[in-house]
Order: C-alpha cells, then sequence, then structure tokens
C-alpha cells in the first residue's frame, strides 16, 4: 500500500537583547539589564502525520529566560519591560524556506500560540496561550512597562530592581509553544524569527 506523507516543517528561531537594541523607552537608573536565556535558541514543528495536523504539538518549557536589573547607585526608580517581538517582515505569514506546489496558503503568524508563566504568576498575562494578531506590531508583553507596580510573590514590583540568583521565582519566565495547523496550509518549510527584548523604561 502507498500512503503519501505531507511534511510541514515550522521553526522558530530565537534571540534576546537588552537596552538600546529592542528601541528602548529611555531611563538611566538602571545600571545593568541582563537578559540570559538558557535554553536552546531553535525550536521544530515538524507535522509528518495526520494526528500531529489534527491535534498540534506543544512543547512545554522550551524557552527560559532569566532577568538580571541592577540600580545605578542605589537609585530606586529602575525600571524595565519584557517582550516578544516578530523579526519577521510583517506580511502575517511565515517566512517560505521551502514551499511545495501552489495550492493552499503560507501558514500565517497567528498559528502559532505561546503561553508565559512563572511560579509567581508576574507575567501580565500568566499561564495562559497568547497569539500574535496584531499585524501593526507583533509584539507580545511579558512584563508591560505601564505596569510599574506588578505585583509578584512578596507583594512589591517584579519590573525594578532583582536577579534570578536571589529570587529565581519572580525574575524567570518559562515559555511553552503550540501550534495546530490543520489541513490549510501549503506542504513546506517555514520559519519565524522572534526576539526577546530587555528595555528600560521612563
Amino acid at each position: 500500500m502507498f500512503k503519501n506523507i505531507i511534511i510541514l516543517c515550522l521553526l522558530l528561531i530565537f534571540s534576546y537583547e537588552s537596552k538600546a537594541q529592542c528601541q528602548p523607552e529611555g531611563g538611566l537608573d538602571c545600571a545593568k539589564l541582563e537578559l540570559i536565556q538558557t535554553t536552546s535558541p531553535n525550536v521544530d514543528f515538524i507535522f509528518d502525520d495526520f494526528r500531529k495536523y489534527v491535534t498540534g504539538l506543544t512543547y512545554s518549557g522550551s524557552t527560559v529566560l532569566r532577568v538580571i536589573a541592577d540600580s545605578l547607585d542605589g537609585n530606586p526608580n529602575c525600571q524595565w519591560k519584557l517582550m516578544m517581538v516578530m523579526e519577521n517582515d510583517f506580511s502575517g505569514e511565515w517566512e517560505p524556506l521551502v514551499a511545495y506546489g501552489s495550492s493552499h496558503s503560507i501558514p500565517t503568524l497567528d498559528l502559532l500560540q505561546v503561553k508565559v508563566y512563572n511560579s509567581c504568576g508576574t507575567p501580565i498575562v500568566n499561564n495562559t496561550f497568547q497569539q500574535f494578531e496584531d499585524i501593526d506590531d507583533f509584539v507580545l508583553a511579558i512584563i508591560p512597562s505601564d505596569a510599574p507596580m506588578y505585583p509578584n510573590c512578596d507583594g512589591n514590583s517584579v519590573n525594578t530592581v532583582g536577579s534570578y540568583l536571589t529570587n529565581y521565582q519572580e525574575f524567570s519566565f518559562t515559555i511553552d509553544y503550540r501550534i495546530k495547523p490543520g489541513f490549510a496550509y501549503r506542504p513546506g518549510a517555514y520559519q519565524l524569527k522572534i526576539k526577546f527584548c530587555l528595555v528600560e523604561v521612563n
């Protein structure tokens, strides 16, 4: 018996930067902002059987981010934001590497779902899957700039001075990824680039 297997391969590529590389809002109160990614910079979603197309693939704990934020001369005003920024060409589609045929459409960016969490519940949307849907900027906030007193385990601010070295539960973030494509998309290999930005804010 002959069986055709159509493969859809979606590749996530991650990078992380801090301060000036991610369009900072300003501020001179933080002496050091460091974002450490301790996991692989790539995640491959390979859909090579019908079950995966229908039920999707979920990768738990694929990205772990750790934050260090030190103030300048003990300044209490050191505040920051942590964002996920999509670096594709804002066409609303994944970047094609290899596409087979011309039927069906190229996978769209809203296929990707992300869930950010830690044990203190400090992300602005904690432990809930979200999508990149805004075609204008394709940004998801983990810790936003407009939450200067976002609560954490001890009731203080998580987006101020602190470190995962001394307060791991509040200054570490785990990210899951989920894709459920169905059969609407053109087989092939596609990639999506996401940058994690740690930026000082006013």
